[in-house]
């Protein structure tokens, strides 16, 4: 009994003996989980029950500081705990819902919007968030959820704001004055190679010596974004100069230089830009090929999620690979494909390297096969049947266009036609202009200008070639419908306005290539300087020398197969029988002194 007593107040004097556990506030908080869902209808009824407001995050597989914000603001305990205790939770990939990429696209990634239960926005945030400034936000919001006011549509006034009043020198002089002349792009604190504008560019450049100039500045300045290592664009540079890289490389840039470069390279003659743009391809073929012919939509920027990569990407290859190479996403998204196609068309056109054209007419075939819906919408994925996007078919619309020109094939027509039916009926909303997106959506659909024009642009190019005066009529009432009704004149928005007086209001130039039979090497040279050197919105038709309608016979009878003829509807060119020739002719020095003799055939006649 003694013996038990002594060993029982001697563990209780090594008890007393243990450090004091540490006062609440002193204790390391335990991690609690989030437990993300996807963003769809049924998180509202949720809200509505529970009383808590949505989070929803959008992020990006490839993006630096959404990696930075998950390993820091949303794994503090602090912030889980609040989160939980407030919040129904949801997160989306931007690249995966065009329903939410177009609708917060102006914001960045991440970006981070609050719902109540009636889906009213209470709180939109931009970018990464640092823990405090977060939690105050997320507090207040809490506390006062009061719905933002929604924007409504901006009207322009019937003054120096209607587009019919600006000519296109008036509409060139505003646009340059928005723009950087030293470093080029346009003059804003990113710097990259913003499609539309150099689209514009190289259609307007034999009119202004000074934005040729610019595009000049421009398309070597860029240069710089491209890795010297292993090739391949990233995203952007910032601080008003191209020496502070982002380093994701996204397949819609690589397939957007790629075509900068070729039609640049083969315009002015500059066979540094073909290079580059050969480069890029490159780096797509090494990295972002993991199942020919379709390629990865992205790759990080960071070789480690979240760790800065800027002394990475000084390193040499060998030193880059001890490291870690950055992480690309197996998933094949259709736009980015189908501009893909488009690219590898235009780089058959500047080289003649017959590798790019095959292997653009697989991706256009697995993309006919795999992702046609039977809406007759093309999807955004083979897994993703709810949400159509806008902006991937009306690139798949140019994809068939681009393919009926290379091959002659009226298939591609056809398809091109049904889908761009497909597109005014499932797109078109009561005011005239175009949806974003269409489907099983969760909030209404976002309307954007841009992506607008440019589906009139390519609806209105088909409607020439088929010469469907009613599908062109369409195409021009969209485009009345947004430019009544827009007030926007800055640098992202006037090369659509400059594109539609020349695409819509101006003739198109019409190509006549006579032929003995299909796929001659002389068809394949003139259609090649037809592409690298003609404009987006050419028309290219074959005509059988063997099966010329009468009419045909009188106009184009003398003519031996492989004589081209450019035209339009009152005028023709002198016969062309050497792509040499075409290729001088089509030069945009010479573009307005191109011989001509009258034919009195009308191109647009049906």
């Amino acid at each position: 009994m003694r013996h038990f007593l002594i060993v029982f107040i001697a563990l209780a004097f090594c008890e007393s003996c243990q450090p004091s556990p540490a006062p609440a506030e002193q204790q390391e908080p335990e991690t609690e989980k989030l437990v993300w869902n996807h963003f769809s209808a049924a998180l509202f009824d949720n809200a509505g029950t529970s009383g808590k407001l949505i989070l929803l995050h959008v992020g990006a597989q490839w993006c630096h500081w959404c990696h930075v914000m998950e390993d820091s603001t949303y794994s503090d305990p602090q912030v889980q705990r609040y989160l939980n205790d407030h919040f129904i939770l949801a997160k989306e990939d931007q690249d995966s819902r065009p329903d939410l990429f177009t609708r917060y696209r102006s914001y960045g990634w991440p970006a981070i919007i609050l719902f109540d239960a009636d889906a009213n926005e209470i709180l939109k945030l931009r970018g990464y968030q640092e823990k405090n400034s977060f939690l105050t936000s997320l507090e207040t919001a809490v506390k006062n959820p009061t719905a933002l006011n929604k924007t409504a549509p901006a009207i322009a006034t019937q003054t120096m704001l209607n587009g019919d009043s600006l000519n296109n020198g008036q509409l060139l002089d505003l646009f340059e004055s928005k723009i950087d002349f030293e470093k080029g792009s346009l003059n804003t604190f990113k710097k990259s190679l913003f499609a539309p504008s150099i689209e514009m560019a190289l259609s307007f450049s034999n009119q202004s010596d000074s934005l040729r100039q610019w595009l000049q500045t421009s398309i070597e300045n860029s240069f710089q974004l491209i890795d010297p290592e292993w090739g391949g664009v990233f995203q952007y540079s910032t601080h008003y100069n191209w020496q502070n890289a982002h380093y994701e490389r996204l397949l819609r840039v690589q397939a957007e230089h790629i075509v900068h470069y070729t039609r640049y390279g083969c315009i002015f003659n500059d066979a540094t830009a073909i290079e580059k743009a050969e480069f890029v391809y490159d780096y797509c073929n090494r990295f972002l090929s993991e199942r020919p012919p379709l390629f990865n939509n992205s790759q990080d920027a960071d070789y480690k999620k979240g760790v800065e990569s800027t002394a990475y990407y000084k390193l040499p290859d060998s030193e880059r690979r001890k490291l870690g190479v950055p992480l690309t996403h197996p998933v094949w998204f259709l736009k980015e494909n189908a501009l893909m196609a488009k690219a590898l068309v235009y780089l058959w056109a500047a080289t003649g390297n017959t590798k790019y054209l095959v292997r653009a007419e697989k991706i256009l075939a697995l993309l006919r096969a795999d992702f046609k819906n039977e809406t007759k919408l093309y999807q955004r994925s083979t897994s993703d049947s709810v949400i159509f996007s806008l902006d991937d078919n009306v690139a798949m619309l140019d994809a068939l266009i681009l393919a009926n020109k290379v091959s002659g094939d009226p298939v591609f027509l056809t398809d091109a036609n049904e889908l761009a039916v497909t597109i005014l009926a499932s797109f078109t909303n009561k005011q005239g202009t175009l949806n974003a997106v269409t489907g099983d959506l969760t909030l209404e659909s976002a309307v954007l200008e841009s992506s607008g024009m440019a589906a009139v642009f390519s609806i209105f190019h088909l409607a020439c070639i088929t010469r469907d005066n009613e599908l062109q009529k369409k195409a021009r009432l969209i485009s009345t419908a947004y430019l009544a009704y827009s007030a926007d004149y800055s640098e992202y928005f006037i090369p659509f306005r400059l594109l539609k007086n020349k695409y819509l209001d101006q003739e198109p130039m019409h190509a006549v290539l006579i032929l003995n039979e299909p796929g001659s090497e002389i068809e394949q040279k003139m259609i090649q300087q037809l592409i690298a050197l003609g404009e987006p919105n050419l028309i290219i038709e074959r005509i059988n020398l063997n099966r010329m309608t009468e009419e045909q016979t009188v106009l184009y009878g003398s003519a031996g197969a492989g004589t081209l003829f450019l035209c339009n509807s009152t005028y023709c060119s002198s016969p062309v029988t050497d792509p040499a020739e075409l290729k001088k002719m089509l030069r945009p020095e010479n573009k307005k002194t191109i011989p001509q003799q009258q034919y009195g055939f009308s191109i647009s006649e049906n």
